[in-house]
């Protein structure tokens, strides 16, 4: 769906009936990672009611509380990608790429509880699955978001199963 008016996107945020996040069921090749990725249940961004809430319901609580340390992390994230350049001595830096998009990023991560190190990688694997998320792209963009949607899965299960061990660190 393409919605640009103020009142078309509240209509489509509205009417969980009609704006579904899932496609229609329709034939589909098999043999493919499409396939695998069909098979695991979806995510609290892929999912329509009714697994969208119980799915937001509980991941909201702890995350909401996370964010009320977001403005410092930002902060501290900010400064140190200016004082960065300062010190490479360049005073330069591609605004879009070395800030605007780091910045919130590794603000995410940092609340989830994510090394800093991870960020990039992070980064390129969320840009391969939303490039895959466009039904306009072509095949091989779409199955190869759908190969690196399967291993950020098992990369946030690994984390999990690092922080269980690790009381001290929380997804969250």
């Amino acid at each position: 769906w393409w919605v640009f008016r103020h009142a078309d996107v509240l209509a489509a945020l509205q009417d969980t009936a009609t704006f579904v996040k899932s496609l229609p069921e329709q034939a589909r090749p098999t043999g493919t990672p499409l396939d695998a990725m069909g098979a695991l249940p979806p995510g609290v961004f892929s999912s329509d009611p009714p697994r969208h809430p119980v799915l937001r319901g509980a991941i909201e609580p702890p995350f909401r509380a996370a964010l009320a340390d977001a403005p410092a992390i930002a902060g501290r994230i900010a400064d140190g990608l200016v004082d960065g350049i300062r010190r490479g001595g360049s005073r330069r830096m591609e605004l879009m790429a070395d800030y605007a998009l780091r910045v919130p990023s590794d603000t995410l991560f940092a609340l989830l509880g994510l090394p800093a190190s991870h960020g990039d990688g992070l980064r390129q694997m969320v840009s391969a699955i939303v490039a895959a998320n466009d039904i306009t792209r072509s095949t091989g963009v779409r199955m190869m978001g759908a190969t690196v949607a399967m291993a950020l899965d098992t990369y946030f299960q690994g984390m999990l199963l690092e922080m269980a061990r690790a009381p001290e660190a929380t997804l969250c």
